[in-house]
């Protein structure tokens, strides 16, 4: 029988400024850097960071046909936001890699240009159609009605992607909206609200036999990564986003999952443990390597 796949997709780089992203100033990044001295900072600041999506491959009953799932689809390439602090790269390389017509589900935990700014793509006539065009769309509700809503900050902050959204609407797309606070949203998936960054910021958890993998949009790959005290400089609600990363870290701790971290450059997964200090840290997992060969 064959095992579940995962497969982080790179959908393309983004430069950060880690000041106005983190709080972190350049010389303290400098210093507590631990992305292996890797991820130095520019003359303005910004550091280089990868953008997985993430695939998940579940084998079916028939032999070598599986249930395949994304999550997050990476960058949008025009969003209005991308100023000196943020920049992203040319093209969203997703369709490089994926095989977008094979796509049952399009699991979106957050609707943050980062994680969901590619849900459009131009077949060769030019004509708009879904980035996945067979795929259900999964979206947490409270999260949808903010990206649609009429409040003047939100439509400035999801404006491109508030744009796609319509036109997956218009294009008549099958779109699930989840009211549950945790819901299974795939064999074997199951999508958590936490809030923080957006409103209904979820964080995603993967079954790999007995293992499982947490993916959330919430522990980025900081030099404090683990920290839940360091949080993001343009979030709404730093307390609720200090509060749920202390609990997704606490969680994956107590119940040995593997953390995924969809934006380290260095695409690592950690388990969280403690040192002899009593201070959360991570340890490599090796669980992405333990899986079967990804065959596209």
């Amino acid at each position: 029988m064959a095992r579940v796949q995962i497969k982080p997709i790179d959908t393309s780089p983004v430069k950060l400024d880690v000041t106005y992203a983190y709080n972190v100033e350049k010389a303290l990044w400098r210093d507590f850097n631990l992305n292996d001295g890797k991820s130095p900072t520019d003359r303005q600041n910004r550091v280089t960071f990868g953008n997985y999506a993430v695939q998940i491959n579940v084998p079916t009953v028939e032999d070598g046909v599986y249930d395949i799932s994304l999550i997050g689809t990476g960058i949008g390439m025009h969003d209005p936001i991308f100023t000196r602090e943020t920049l992203g790269a040319k093209t969203n390389q997703l369709l490089r890699t994926l095989s977008p017509k094979l796509v049952t589900r399009v699991i979106l935990p957050s609707l943050h240009f980062l994680h969901a700014g590619y849900l459009i793509s131009y077949n060769n006539r030019g004509d708009a159609e879904p980035v996945c065009p067979n795929a259900e769309y999964i979206i947490p509700r409270e999260e949808w009605d903010t990206a649609m809503g009429e409040h003047p900050f939100h439509q400035a902050a999801y404006r491109e992607v508030r744009a796609d959204l319509k036109m997956l609407q218009k294009l008549d797309a099958n779109i699930t909206l989840v009211n549950d606070l945790e819901a299974e949203v795939g064999p074997g998936i199951t999508m958590e609200r936490c809030g923080g960054v957006t409103p209904a910021n979820s964080t995603v958890t993967i079954a790999c036999g007995s293992e499982k993998i947490m993916v959330s949009p919430l522990l980025f790959p900081t030099p404090f990564h683990i920290d839940p005290a360091v949080q993001f400089g343009f979030s709404m609600n730093q307390a609720l986003a200090y509060d749920q990363k202390h609990r997704l870290l606490e969680k994956a701790e107590r119940e040995r999952q593997c953390v995924f971290f969809p934006m380290d450059p260095l695409r690592r997964a950690v388990y969280i443990d403690r040192d002899r200090n009593g201070n959360q840290v991570g340890f490599p997992c090796d669980i992405l390597s333990q899986l079967d060969p990804f065959v596209n």
